[in-house]
């Protein structure tokens, strides 16, 4: 129980501190959003599950609808909460895992599929409880390999602590896998999404709100470390738009800025 408060006052505050985040972008402001809600509401649906799990028949339809709220949600929170580059058709299949398990959880009161909880009031793993873990694994595997293609092109200790990150995840998720009496899985859960924000942040700092190529400042952090290969060297190129001053003075920022992002569409394409 005092997990589950410490879960809420981390979420609660990170929910804060990104819906006051004047200079997160909105698309992935909408996504923290989303992931923050969903985590707090499964938090809840834990809390109470404390409450009426393994207690009495009269508490039975109570275990089942908050059994049922954090078994189906929790594999869309990190799925949310990452997948952004996506075409609609690979989204849909990157969720589907997701909207299966929801399917049999919904259905376990009737079923026992992925939990069952007895006329006496007893809860138990269902039978294909695995597929519920194999969903929620698969969540933070596409999580990481997600977050690991969109740093790709940064300074290496960005996917470092992507990779640190989850491994933390996956291993608060095993505790409570095979010592369920061991709450931890969402106290981990509000950390990594803690950790996995201020990461964004750094990243933040190092890319241009145009463009979204590295900036200045990015650059300088980067350029000590750009050390030649063993049989190669580092090349510096140093591109001049032509009359870009003039375009922007006679046609207006708007259509300077649009220049600036179609030519930094092209350097991502080729570099």
């Amino acid at each position: 129980m005092i997990i589950n408060i410490i879960d809420l006052v981390i979420t609660s505050i990170l929910l804060w501190w990104i819906l006051t985040d004047i200079l997160m972008e909105e698309k992935l402001r909408i996504q923290y959003v989303w992931s923050i809600v969903f985590t707090i509401i499964v938090i809840l649906a834990e809390i109470g599950c404390s409450f009426y799990d393994n207690t009495t028949p009269d508490n039975r339809i109570w275990s089942q609808i908050f059994n049922v709220i954090g078994f189906s949600i929790s594999p869309f929170i990190l799925l949310v909460e990452s997948i952004r580059n996506e075409n609609r058709i690979h989204r849909s299949w990157l969720y589907l895992p997701a909207v299966v398990n929801a399917l049999l959880t919904i259905s376990s009161p009737l079923t026992g599929f992925i939990f069952f909880v007895s006329q006496e009031g007893t809860y138990n793993r269902g039978f294909l409880f695995p597929i519920y873990l194999a969903t929620f694994v698969f969540s933070v595997v596409i999580s990481m390999y997600n977050k690991v293609l969109s740093v790709r092109k940064m300074p290496d200790h960005f996917i470092q602590r992507i990779i640190v990150t989850n491994i933390i995840l996956l291993g608060g998720i095993m505790i409570q896998v095979f010592m369920p009496d061991m709450h931890v899985t969402w106290l981990t859960v509000s950390i990594y999404l803690l950790l996995n924000y201020t990461v964004s942040c750094e990243i933040a700092s190092m890319i241009d709100g145009l463009t979204k190529l590295i900036n200045r400042t990015g650059f300088n952090m980067m350029a000590p470390k750009m050390k030649p290969e063993r049989r190669g060297i580092t090349v510096l190129f140093m591109i001049d738009v032509n009359n870009f001053k003039n375009v922007n003075d006679e046609k207006g920022h708007t259509f300077g800025d649009y220049c600036l992002r179609e030519i930094a569409t092209i350097l991502r394409r080729t570099f």
